[in-house]
């Protein structure tokens, strides 16, 4: 995006205008945060931006340039970001659940205790909501390693990845890749194939 403004000559302060004109919320500091990556695009933002530059959202995606390391930080970013959101999420949740305190022998005894008929049933839905918080919160975690792992890989070293994978030429990283395809799948270009 930063490249497109500036070969139109336009400022952030200029983007973030037209930005507007189109229908969203934009100062130029939300044009330097999403030049930074420190703020995510929305689809249908990116297709507003795009037409302003007067671009598919394919090309705008691409930048006109099959640039993989930019499309790369974008990733990481994003999931690093949204790995720290789903932990804060787990925790809220965790808490909810428990303040619920569903352990079966004190929602037994608490039922007992009680003189408030409503509180029977609340101490029944508690116990109900129990389990699939529990199993929640489980998911939540889950997710945030997996975020946290994809980083994770997305952080690796060129020196890590010759070593695990035979280097980081083309055609290494051709051959690691053609590994996860079937046979026939993909045709080389050089062999008469598509």
């Amino acid at each position: 995006m930063k490249d497109e403004r500036k070969t139109r000559g336009w400022s952030q302060a200029d983007l973030a205008e037209k930005m507007a004109s189109a229908g969203l919320k934009a100062h130029a500091t939300t044009v330097a945060k999403i030049e930074g990556l420190d703020r995510a695009v929305r689809l249908d933002e990116a297709a507003i931006i795009a037409g302003l530059f007067e671009l598919s959202l394919d090309e705008m995606l691409a930048l006109k340039r099959y640039d993989q390391q930019s499309i790369l930080d974008v990733f990481l970013a994003t999931a690093g970001t949204s790995a720290n959101e789903i932990n804060s999420i787990a925790e809220r949740v965790n808490d909810a659940f428990v303040r619920l305190q569903v352990e079966p022998g004190d929602l037994v005894r608490r039922s007992h205790e009680s003189v408030d008929a409503d509180l029977v049933p609340a101490i029944f839905r508690s116990y109900m909501a129990g389990l699939p918080a529990q199993e929640a919160v489980s998911r939540l975690i889950d997710a945030r390693e997996l975020l946290r792992y994809a980083v994770q890989q997305a952080s690796v070293s060129d020196d890590a990845l010759a070593e695990s994978h035979g280097g980081t030429d083309a055609a290494a990283v051709r051959r690691f890749l053609e590994s996860f395809l079937p046979p026939d799948e993909f045709k080389n270009p050089a062999e008469g194939g598509e």
